[in-house]
């Protein structure tokens, strides 16, 4: 860049316009302003797509992509912005031309194509029973924390509780950055009646109760996949007969939810999700969504330039 241009480029971004987009708190979770509350209960369509991601996983990316599969229109592609063709529903701002809220999307005609970094439990009640398919991004969450980072220092986005490298990854870390989730699991014993006949282990051929010994996943009761191995395998694990049993409860944005119990269907099975390691707290998003997985979910993932889901 020669000096002209630098000189050229400050004054550009000295007086480019300001524009602090506003943050409110919805069940422990820090996002910018929007109406949660209707997105939750909203009604969905069963051709709905949504495209769901922690921001900067690669969301536009694949929202251009979904398009031009699911329309084969390239020549709107080419004429009409992005935001336009495939909305955020999380942000209401009336300043933009494009964060229009709700009733922007009740308009809209089938099938529609939403952009969401909601976490999982907030999106819409229906969408989660099986009303319309998510295509969600896992990205590696060192790579999302430094991209996010960027993106809201250019953005004059920062807070003075994380404005600075190492205050924004304490944020990220303990789920007070925007979108951020805190996630923290805990052990709780309860006394119960021994029930023997109702024991036994539920297998299919994709999962198999001896996978849980690879993880000592029947002993870990730190770990929130010990409330599978207890609801799946409580006679291969050795839960039958006792008079204890430890219910693993997890806090996520100051929701909870003890009854942990996998749902699985032709298209997702959870030994897929231990075979890419996405049961490993350290694997960041992926971690989230093998909590919280539903059957009325599309994952798409890559490995080795194999993929899987659908969008039909």
């Amino acid at each position: 860049m020669t000096d002209q241009n630098a000189e050229s480029y400050e004054i550009k971004s000295k007086d480019k316009p300001r524009f602090s987009m506003n943050r409110r708190v919805y069940k422990g979770v820090v996002m910018f302003d929007n109406e949660a509350e209707l997105i939750e209960t909203m009604d969905t369509r069963q051709d709905d797509i949504w495209v769901c991601s922690y921001p900067r996983s690669g969301t536009t990316l694949t929202q251009e992509m979904t398009y031009l599969v699911k329309t084969l229109d390239f020549e709107t592609a080419l004429t009409k912005q992005l935001d336009e063709r495939f909305p955020i529903i999380d942000i209401k701002d009336d300043r933009f031309p494009y964060y229009k809220g709700v009733k922007h999307f009740d308009e809209m005609k089938s099938p529609r194509l939403i952009k969401s970094h909601l976490p999982y439990f907030l999106l819409p009640q229906q969408l989660k029973d099986g009303k319309g398919k998510i295509i969600y991004i896992a990205r590696n969450a060192k790579d999302v924390v430094t991209s996010f980072y960027h993106l809201l220092l250019w953005g004059d986005e920062l807070k003075e509780s994380d404005n600075t490298w190492d205050l924004f990854l304490d944020s990220f870390m303990n789920g007070t950055a925007a979108y951020a989730v805190a996630t923290t699991v805990m052990p709780a014993v309860t006394t119960v009646a021994p029930d023997t006949s109702a024991c036994h282990d539920t297998e299919s051929d994709a999962f198999k109760c001896a996978e849980l010994d690879k993880y000592d996943f029947c002993h870990d009761t730190t770990s929130v996949a010990y409330s599978i191995a207890h609801e799946k395998c409580p006679k291969h694990c050795g839960f039958c007969g006792g008079t204890t049993v430890i219910n693993i409860v997890v806090t996520i944005g100051g929701g909870t939810d003890a009854d942990c119990v996998d749902v699985e269907d032709d298209q997702f099975k959870c030994a897929d999700w231990l075979s890419f390691g996405f049961c490993d707290p350290a694997s960041g998003a992926g971690y989230q969504v093998s909590k919280l997985s539903n059957v009325s979910t599309t994952f798409i993932w890559w490995d080795g330039g194999r993929s899987e889901g659908c969008l039909a």
